[in-house]
């Protein structure tokens, strides 16, 4: 299931609620989440993946920023190799 937008309607809190009630049900939660957040996101046993705005902020992607966008999936991927 798709949860957009995963901050506004309680986030980590939220979907850690959902997933005690219903535990089969894995999520993909979308919309508000940030670089710092999104590895607690996909530490929940009901998240499956998570998407962000981070990856590409409108002003990068409009002016093309390539060494901005670059930086951005770099530290996802650094995040995630700490995981």
């Amino acid at each position: 299931m798709k949860l957009f937008p995963a901050a506004q309607f309680g986030g980590v809190e939220y979907l850690r609620a959902l997933g005690a009630r219903f535990p089969n049900v894995m999520s993909y939660p979308s919309g508000g989440i940030t670089l710092d957040q999104f590895i607690e996101y996909l530490d929940l046993p009901n998240v499956s993946a998570v998407s962000g705005s981070w990856l590409t902020p409108a002003p990068a992607v409009r002016g093309g920023d390539i060494s901005q966008l670059e930086a951005l999936v770099e530290s996802t991927n650094v995040a995630l190799a700490a995981r």
